[in-house]
């Protein structure tokens, strides 16, 4: 016990000061941090966006939520007699990997367009609404096909991943609710239109083309006035962090 206590001690000395580099290296030029006046009061904001139009990058925001939640809530935790040392200690590693670590991670792969194109086609051709158990009526703005062919394959093989392909069409204004996805820990997904909405975590918009996603945290899309075409691989039998840490192609 004595030896998790001075691990515990020095993790939270770690974040401490983690928190002030992130408050100190984001400051506005006149000294003041959006962060300082409340980050639930900021507007939204796209995440790739200088920090010098703002004051803060929305990450940053996010990470010090993160650390305020470590320090106040978990860390006094672990010194409480009794308690579960091991899952606590997984449950802080995964949230220390969520602090720092963004909810996406581009990529830049050579997709054949004429390939596409004609893959596009063919997915539309027999795509239907959404449905699953959570809401088994479908939603008929929000239409999934379930094509593959071998170039698509080849792709999964390139990545080197286990996984499904599916195609989403996503109509022009239409709002795909905040949800996480179904049984999937992650996806790489590619945007196939042009002028496409970004996808949203916890009240930050990400801009991408290709990208691979955390899929199993909340996310969702306020489309704009064009059709959002996703060509996406599901992947059920590897994580996030995992799979950011190995995989190709990364922007």
């Amino acid at each position: 016990m004595i030896y998790l206590n001075n691990f515990i001690g020095y993790l939270s000395t770690v974040l401490i000061e983690k928190r002030g580099e992130v408050f100190l290296e984001h400051q506005r030029p006149s000294g003041r941090c959006q962060a300082e006046v409340g980050v639930m009061n900021l507007p939204r904001k796209v995440a790739n966006t200088p920090a010098t139009n703002y004051g803060c990058h929305v990450k940053e925001n996010h990470s010090m939520r993160c650390i305020d939640y470590l320090l106040d809530m978990v860390l006094p935790g672990f010194l409480v007699p009794g308690n579960r040392i091991l899952g606590k200690l997984t449950h802080l590693f995964n949230l220390v990997l969520n602090s720092v670590m963004e909810p996406i991670l581009r990529l830049n792969y050579d997709l054949d367009l004429k390939q596409i194109s004609t893959a596009i086609n063919a997915a539309r051709s027999i795509a239907n609404p959404y449905v699953d158990h959570r809401v088994p009526n479908g939603i008929s703005f929000w239409k999934i096909a379930h094509y593959t062919n071998d170039y698509l394959e080849n792709i999964k093989i390139d990545f080197g991943v286990n996984g499904k392909i599916r195609f989403y069409f996503a109509a022009a204004n239409s709002v795909v609710p905040t949800h996480v996805d179904n049984g999937t820990q992650c996806a790489i997904n590619f945007i196939l239109s042009e002028d496409a909405a970004p996808v949203t975590y916890d009240g930050v918009d990400y801009l991408y083309k290709q990208a691979l996603l955390n899929t199993s945290i909340p996310h969702g899309v306020v489309n704009g006035p064009v059709e959002r075409i996703l060509l996406k691989i599901s992947i059920f039998d590897e994580s996030y962090e995992s799979l950011a840490a190995r995989i190709k192609y990364k922007l």
